[in-house]
């Protein structure tokens, strides 16, 4: 019975420290359809309250896992999503969002 316990233990650990592996930091920066940043952009992860805020150069940091889809917004600029992967580095490009103003 001992024996059986303790393979039990030994096969939960190897799986919980599998899982912990997936999660790691997600770099990158954020620009506009010009090239410039875009500062104090929104990155989420979708689903959670997980989130950061990318700094004046565009440039963002967040642990994400291999299957989450990161959410970035920015005032003025259309939403965008992408699916982390294996990825450690992403680099966004937003467009420009069409305001047009009704008289």
């Amino acid at each position: 019975m001992k024996k059986i316990v303790s393979t039990l233990l030994v096969a939960l650990l190897c799986f919980s420290v599998a899982a912990i592996a997936q999660v790691h930091v997600v770099t990158g920066t954020v620009k506009d359809d010009q090239g410039a940043p875009v500062p104090s952009v929104s990155v989420k992860i979708r689903g959670t309250n997980t989130a950061a805020i990318g700094d004046q150069n565009g440039s963002f940091r967040i642990s994400a896992s291999d299957n989450d889809v990161l959410v970035f917004s920015a005032v003025n600029f259309t939403g965008y999503e992408q699916k982390v992967g294996r990825s450690t580095t992403l680099n966004v490009t937003l467009a420009r969002a069409v305001n047009e103003l009704e008289s």
